[in-house]
């Protein structure tokens, strides 16, 4: 359930909703066709999103990608499906416990400059491959995993 409205419900009883609480409220209800679309796209173009993220990243990490390839795959589609939720629920803090969880495992690995170039090329790719609507839902997210896995120790 969108976190606005559990927000919302959970004060309703004691007061009326805030100008400010309204204006979220109405913000998400105002994008959430994009949003669906911009979920729906994620799924249904993951391959391509990958393919096209692993050969930008190729030309530059061809090493670490031979060596890395499956698991750099299984990491950009947990990415992705967490953006692709994200998009629809807005929970932001849900969010950023998983993307605490990634920048850990990325720091235990020493590979956390790796992760955020992949998540740079993928940037590039969904800006290609999706309409600029469904980016503009998508990138504050994407933004915030390459902030995460880019914050110094």
């Amino acid at each position: 359930m969108y976190r606005g409205f559990q927000k919302g419900l959970e004060v309703i009883h004691e007061r009326y909703l805030r100008d400010q609480e309204l204006a979220i409220i109405e913000n998400y209800v105002r994008t959430f066709a994009v949003r669906v679309q911009a979920h729906n796209l994620l799924k249904e173009q993951e391959e391509r999103l990958l393919a096209l993220t692993l050969r930008e990243f190729a030309k530059t990490e061809s090493a670490i990608l031979e060596q890395y390839r499956q698991t750099c795959m299984r990491d950009l589609k947990l990415v992705l499906a967490m953006i692709a939720n994200v998009v629809i629920t807005d929970d932001q803090v849900g969010f950023t416990d998983s993307l605490l969880w990634i920048q850990n495992i990325m720091r235990s690995v020493k590979k956390e400059a790796y992760a955020a170039k992949g998540y740079r090329n993928l940037q590039s790719a969904i800006a290609t491959c999706l309409p600029p609507e469904c980016v503009s839902v998508i990138e504050p997210y994407l933004n915030q995993a390459i902030a995460m896995v880019s914050l110094p120790v």
